[in-house]
């Protein structure tokens, strides 16, 4: 797959020269983290938090409190 993502930025880079070349392949190596990190850090959040939730019982703490029974 990475080979398959990054053959045609290359080849455009080959065909633009060296002045134009270098920017494509730039922004080519640069675009895919601005878009894949977010999402991952998020990702990585959620999975702590929800691990977190699960060892400290938080969720069932939360239930009570909603339900309004004494603790």
């Amino acid at each position: 797959m990475d080979l398959a993502l990054t053959s045609l930025p290359g080849l455009l880079a080959q065909w633009l020269g060296s002045g134009g070349g270098i920017t494509v392949l730039a922004l080519t190596t640069v675009a895919p983290d601005l878009l894949l990190v977010p999402f991952s850090a998020l990702a990585t959040i959620l999975l702590y938090l929800d691990v977190r939730v699960r060892t400290n019982g938080l969720d069932l703490d939360r239930m009570l409190d909603v339900a309004g029974a004494p603790q």
